[in-house]
């Protein structure tokens, strides 16, 4: 080693380790290095045999999938539970709109604004919104087993297809394109201008004879492009026909989009590429019915311990138990108190003198990330349509998400019921606030009217017959920085603050008898498999049994990174 190299610390390489591979590599490393102590894959619930929870008591504040998940498993122990949900519907950002009456599912509520009540048309079982968590990973092992043990049935969830639309200002005159036009002429021009970077020797230092033989080769196959034309992209049936191939004629290929449109657009700049990171790869699932499907079934489990309209005002912690102190009634001590509620609204209940000062630093250390979301019902399934005018293809949309350079950002296709007659859902908007673009936050700030308005004006860009098919009178929006007992999407934990590190590590323990909970303490936030989780582990330290015995006594720990594992960086 050279003198004057320094050895790189854990936490420097970590930090080299997440900005290569995001958040799942920081945790599988960590987990490699024995600063997690977990086993090589999810291990299963939490122990709760031999009744350890005899005589003792727990109160759980929030009644989201954290919050239902705990209760179940400390239920399963043996512990006397009562949830205890501010608002009037149970599921938290799990969140199913319909015409359903059910615990208010039927309303959207925000703070300061007249309540928004669905007014869909059909069963609910077919026309819902998911205003809030809307798809999950195969690899999200925790929440596929809770789907299957709660015979919660789940169907695919489509996160791309080559149909979908991008749309920006900058670019291809202002019109859409499809997604396999932007993949595939990438590819072909990538795989141009490198066989020519390889013919003119420029990588001889880099690649042996073999390795430049072998690489030509990969970029034909990559980039659909041959020797025998030089490696020129002169455009690909992989894009897409204007006229599709037949009996009397082979079809007309798509001619290739102009590279300088390309470089234009900076597609990539506006996710086009999310569906290859590891959160987003296929397969994706969905509960038949909506994600309230899971909620409804853990409900169903908990009977009467669950009670809404109970808005907790003051939480004093003990060695001996935790007192919380309610809007209405009675007071409620139990030996142990797992909150979900957010951190931001937390850190303004508890009783800061009866608490550690490391931990209400701790707890006051993270904001919630402000997202947005518009929900449409169309007339019917125009974006399904095979046929266009003049006989022309229509567009051929079934499922996947087209991306768009607007303030919606993108829009959801349904993923099930195709070619169903009648109205269909769809996800009209779903942005977050960027560095240098606080588009949710602008977009929250607007009415109702206006928020449909501009996605309006952002569906018609994608689709030029949008209005034609979609009403306004049946639009839907929430601004979750505005939901009431919630106030954002997720927990946004930046991964570069050391403040935030230990934060976390410090979040992960009890302080007394109390401990938090829920995605906003796992290296998922915003998803519901960092729920799961989370109730698991919170279950083992209340039981004693801690499988992941969390950073103890190590001092390189990473602060999850939310804009990576939401998407929204």
């Amino acid at each position: 080693m050279n003198e004057e190299s320094k050895p790189v610390t854990r936490r420097q390489f970590l930090e080299m380790v997440g900005a290569a591979g995001g958040a799942a590599a920081v945790y599988e490393t960590m987990v490699v290095l024995g600063m997690l102590a977990v086993p090589d894959a999810f291990a299963g619930p939490p122990d709760t045999s031999g009744n350890p929870g005899k005589g003792k008591t727990v109160v759980v504040l929030g009644a989201g999938v954290a919050g239902l998940t705990a209760a179940l498993r400390l239920r399963e122990a043996g512990y006397s539970v009562v949830v205890c949900e501010a608002s009037d519907r149970v599921g938290g950002r799990n969140f199913t709109v319909s015409t359903a009456k059910v615990d208010s599912r039927n309303v959207i509520r925000q703070k300061g604004r007249a309540d928004q009540e669905c007014k869909f048309d059909g069963s609910p079982d077919t026309q819902y919104f998911e205003a809030g968590c809307g798809r999950i990973p195969y690899h999200h092992i925790a929440l596929l087993e809770l789907c299957h043990e709660l015979k919660v049935p789940l169907q695919p969830y489509i996160m791309e297809t080559r149909a979908n639309h991008f749309q920006t200002k900058d670019a291809f005159g202002g019109k859409y394109v499809k997604n396999r036009q932007l993949a595939n002429d990438t590819r072909g021009y990538i795989a141009e201008l490198l066989a020519k970077a390889v013919n003119k020797h420029c990588l001889d230092d880099t690649l042996s004879e073999a390795d430049r033989t072998a690489l030509l080769s990969l970029l034909e196959t990559f980039g659909n492009v041959s020797k025998d034309s030089g490696y020129v992209y002169n455009g690909s049936s992989r894009s897409g026909y204007i006229e599709d191939p037949g009996v009397e004629s082979p079809g007309k290929v798509m001619p290739k989009l102009a590279l300088d449109q390309l470089l234009k657009s900076t597609f990539w700049k506006h996710r086009f590429y999310q569906a290859e990171d590891y959160l987003w790869q296929t397969t994706l699932f969905h509960p038949v019915g909506g994600m309230r499907k899971i909620v409804d079934a853990l409900h169903a489990k908990l009977g009467g311990i669950v009670r809404t309209r109970i808005e907790a005002r003051r939480i004093v912690n003990s060695d001996q138990g935790v007192t919380v102190t309610f809007a209405s009634g009675a007071p409620i001590t139990a030996d142990y108190c797992i909150s979900t509620i957010p951190l931001p609204i937390l850190k303004t209940l508890i009783d800061a003198g009866t608490f550690s000062p490391a931990y209400v630093k701790a707890v006051g250390a993270v904001e919630f990330a402000k997202t947005c979301k518009v929900g449409w019902q169309a007339k019917s399934r125009f974006w399904e349509a095979l046929r266009g005018p003049n006989n022309t293809n229509g567009p051929q949309i079934f499922g996947g998400i087209s991306w768009i350079d607007h303030p919606i950002t993108q829009m959801w296709y349904p993923s099930a019921d195709y070619f169903a007659p009648g109205p269909a859902i769809l996800t009209g908007a779903y942005n977050y606030d960027a560095k240098d673009n606080p588009v949710a936050t602008k977009f929250g700030n607007e009415d109702l009217s206006k928020r449909l308005d501009i996605g309006l004006e952002g569906g018609t860009l994608l689709h030029p017959e949008f209005k034609q098919f979609v009403p306004k009178d049946k639009g839907l929006s929430i601004a979750w920085q505005e939901v009431p007992f919630i106030g954002g999407g997720w927990a946004e934990w930046d991964r570069a603050n050391r403040d935030q590190a230990e934060a976390y590590k410090l979040l992960l323990k009890p302080d007394k008898r109390f401990i938090v909970a829920g995605d906003q303490v796992s290296y998922l936030p915003g998803w519901m498999e960092g729920a799961v989780l989370s109730a698991y582990h919170v279950v083992d330290v209340v039981t004693g049994r801690v499988k992941v015995r969390a950073v103890e006594g190590v001092e390189e720990v990473v602060a999850p990174d939310s804009a990576s594992v939401t998407g929204a960086g």
